[in-house]
């Protein structure tokens, strides 16, 4: 991987596992969240191809079949293109899955408390990866190190004994991610060559569980327990803890 030494600012996007779920695609799932942020912000998103493939580190190509296939998904609704090749999509109210996402990223800028999605924070500063398998990879990595972070961070907060690990096996993570074993497998050993996450193996019961945690240089802040809403995975992703990205590139420019 090669990390950019000058990260763009505001390249944060809110992923949920319910998304991914639908659309069994990584591509699918950040464009769909992306356009999500604006249309919980402004009501609707309007923007260019370009823009949106800039800001996530994919090819136009990959966003236009990404949109398409939100599309015949029924996940979105875009009018036709106006002057300067802008598209404004909107969120589908009537798909569960993606109006629910939509309250939960609505519900999280408010600082709600409720039963909504959990949202993952993916940060995207110093993403240069230049070939397409490289792209994917890096893309899933970040994402998953966005949901293991944030129950970490989670169980910390909400545990009497100050827990500071998250307990899953290789196999639950396919679960939720819809991704292939050896895949997860591959992400995880990133994860830890670029020290954003340590783990070891727990075989106390019968099913080999891995025991993540964060590495000793990132700090997570004691609060007072509170129940695990987006507003808190946002505010825990957005506080003094360090990003994947951003440890990559300092363990890059020490190396």
């Amino acid at each position: 991987m090669t990390i950019n030494s000058k990260p763009a600012k505001n390249k944060i996007v809110y992923f949920s596992l319910e998304v991914l779920q639908v659309t069994q695609s990584e591509t699918q799932t950040l464009v769909f969240s992306h356009i999500a942020h604006f249309n919980a912000t402004f009501g609707q998103f309007k923007s260019q191809v370009s823009a949106i493939a800039k800001h996530l580190n994919y090819s136009v190509n990959a966003v236009k079949k990404a949109i398409d296939d939100l599309i015949k998904k029924d996940m979105i609704i875009q009018d036709k293109a106006e002057k300067g090749y802008k598209r404004t999509i909107t969120i589908n109210p009537a798909h569960d899955v993606a109006f629910s996402h939509l309250v939960a990223h609505q519900a999280m800028k408010k600082k709600l408390k409720g039963n909504y999605f959990n949202l993952y924070a993916v940060d995207f500063k110093g993403f240069t990866s230049k070939s397409r398998h490289d792209s994917r990879h890096e893309h899933k990595a970040l994402m998953l190190n966005a949901v293991i972070a944030t129950k970490i961070r989670s169980n910390f907060i909400n545990s009497k004994n100050k827990n500071k690990s998250y307990r899953q096996t290789i196999s639950d993570i396919c679960t939720k991610t819809n991704w292939a074993f050896m895949t997860v497998k591959r992400l995880m050993a990133t994860m830890l060559k670029s020290k954003a996450i340590d783990y070891a193996k727990d075989t106390a019961k019968r099913a080999v569980r891995y025991v993540f945690s964060l590495p000793s240089k990132i700090k997570i802040k004691r609060s007072k327990p509170q129940p695990v809403s987006p507003g808190n995975a946002s505010k825990n992703q957005r506080g003094k803890t360090r990003s994947f990205a951003e440890i990559m590139s300092q363990n890059q420019a020490t190396t």
